[in-house]
């Protein structure tokens, strides 16, 4: 039996403790276990128009892509940073986009007062109600390497997401949920935790970053995934 029958949350945990950094089948059983029993993710519509900007990596700094791309959508009720945007694109950002409608997370290769030092809305590891939508945040990705950047082992974001309040309508993260597939590198295997918070949350939606890749999926309880890269209008 994976779990004990009293608290099988913390019992998992205790275990996971002492896991390798590597370790990806005991999260893999541990997580599918918890979608059995998980309830469906709401389906309600959020009434929420998205500008989401993701992995500039500097970009911006060379050739301002940014400012065409906005000259194409309508209104947005809010601007999501997800991470992987260095100062030199900020710069270009905040020329464009209002600094009050700016909400983010931190990306694995952000300087870790970026947001600070820029006045900017941090929602990594809370939930914040902004336009009338319950906003819950996650930055980083899974530490593959050494460094004093946002990434964290499975183990440490099992423990935010555990610790964060559970109550949300949208999840916005940097990484993707966990992916324990073999030929994926360990940097783009995705953070347990963001799975752990879409099943225990209900929450039904999750915009993140960090793949370089831009797509749409459902999650097995109804979630819907939205992959950003680099910009991306959304009605939600």
């Amino acid at each position: 039996m994976l779990f004990h029958k009293k608290d099988p949350e913390a019992d998992f945990l205790r275990r996971a403790a002492r896991f390798p950094a590597n370790e990806t089948e005991a999260y893999a059983a541990y997580l599918d276990e918890l979608a059995r029993t998980a309830e469906a993710a709401r389906q309600d519509p959020l009434g929420l128009r998205v500008l989401a900007i993701a992995d500039t990596h500097k970009d911006l700094a060379f050739r301002d892509t940014l400012s065409p791309f906005l000259e194409g959508i309508g209104a947005y009720d809010i601007c999501l940073l997800l991470g992987d945007i260095t100062q030199y694109d900020l710069d270009v950002i905040l020329r464009c986009v209002p600094r009050e409608k700016i909400a983010a997370v931190l990306g694995n290769h952000d300087e870790p007062d970026l947001l600070w030092a820029n006045r900017l809305t941090d929602l990594h590891g809370k939930v914040r109600e902004i336009a009338g939508v319950r906003i819950a945040g996650i930055e980083g990705s899974f530490r593959y390497k050494e460094g004093a950047y946002p990434m964290m082992t499975q183990y440490e974001s099992l423990e935010l997401a555990r610790k964060m309040p559970q109550e949300a309508d949208l999840l916005v993260t940097h990484d993707a949920a966990f992916n324990p597939s073999r030929g994926i590198h360990l940097a783009h295997r995705g953070l347990a935790g963001i799975s752990y918070y879409l099943l225990r949350s209900r929450v039904g939606v999750h915009i993140h970053g960090h793949l370089h890749s831009e797509y749409r999926r459902q999650y097995p309880n109804g979630a819907q995934e939205i992959s950003v890269y680099p910009f991306a209008y959304l009605e939600i």
